[in-house]
């Protein structure tokens, strides 16, 4: 991976100044690296895409009207407005479009699940360079909140594309608290009639199971 951001764009020797237009993007057309590369460079030549969807494109309401041409391989794109031609009449090439028309796209719990990854990968990062012996622990992570801001992602994602809301049912399992007393120790009267107590192996006193059980029930 390259640690330089790479563009690719076109640079204007001593510009004096830009004043965007606004564009509507009407539709984004995802188009092979060939077919993609084809259209840049035969710009003025008819073209199927834009054939297809020059209904689309047009100038109105002080707004232009256009189509995203989007490299399938690469991200970047081609904003084209035809102006009812079979040609792209106005163009302007976007480096990194497939990023801004998914980044356009995102429901709001996308952009807050993505902006609490981002917030707490920072504060790792900055807890392990102020302390190189710092270790995250895997409940620091995977915690409640974590947990929220998935669930509010599926289901803002599975309306999205169903157009339809779904119920999250929270399943709650009983609770089984078990006790375990080993090894039990079991004493008896000595067989002299002495004070001291004898201790008698387990096996010996299977018989008297239920009695030990009730009376550990009763102590706890």
């Amino acid at each position: 991976m390259n640690d330089k951001l790479i563009i690719n764009t076109n640079l204007n020797r001593k510009e004096p100044s830009y004043e965007p237009q606004t564009c509507v993007v009407e539709k984004v057309v995802e188009m092979s690296h060939g077919r993609f590369k084809s259209l840049c460079n035969n710009l003025l030549q008819d073209n199927y895409e834009i054939s297809q969807n020059k209904d689309l494109m047009g100038y109105s309401d002080g707004k232009y009207h256009c189509i995203m041409a989007v490299d399938s391989e690469c991200g970047d794109g081609l904003l084209i407005e035809s102006e009812g031609s079979n040609y792209a009449r106005y163009s302007q090439y976007i480096p990194h479009a497939a990023d801004i028309v998914s980044t356009h796209n995102q429901t709001l719990a996308e952009q807050n699940f993505k902006n609490y990854l981002s917030e707490f990968i920072n504060n790792l990062v900055e807890k392990s360079s102020a302390n190189p012996e710092y270790k995250a622990c895997a409940d620091d992570i995977f915690n409640p909140e974590l947990e929220q801001k998935i669930t509010e992602y599926i289901l803002d994602e599975v309306k999205r594309q169903t157009q339809s809301d779904m119920n999250l049912e929270s399943k709650q399992e009983s609770l089984v608290e078990t006790k375990l007393y080993c090894p039990l120790y079991i004493l008896a009267e000595a067989k002299d009639g002495g004070c001291d107590l004898d201790e008698m192996p387990s096996q010996c006193c299977i018989k008297y199971a239920d009695l030990i059980n009730s009376a550990i029930d009763k102590t706890f």
